[in-house]
């Protein structure tokens, strides 16, 4: 799976993911699964569902850099975090 910029976006490189994002206007989503390493073995992965939607954004410009699709980054870059180190 290509990165699209929003909720992979900052997760290490060859994390897995299956998503969906969607933008309208002041709106910006994304949601699917990342799949997270296991903390124990670090070998095997566990899904993680993630969904992340915005509303009433100030920044509506269709770009990567959208200060909502960097909330959405920075959440799924939060999950995974959480969900690797949970021991």
């Amino acid at each position: 799976m290509r990165r699209q910029g929003q909720a992979d976006r900052f997760l290490p490189a060859g994390t897995a993911v299956a998503h969906k994002t969607g933008s309208v206007d002041a709106a910006k989503t994304d949601a699917g699964i990342i799949y997270v390493p296991d903390p124990r073995t670090r070998k095997k992965t566990h899904p993680v569902a993630v969904c992340v939607l915005t509303n009433d954004n100030e920044d509506k410009r269709w770009v990567v850099d959208n200060a909502g699709q960097v909330t959405i980054a920075k959440i799924g870059k939060a999950v995974y975090d959480y969900f690797a180190e949970k021991k």
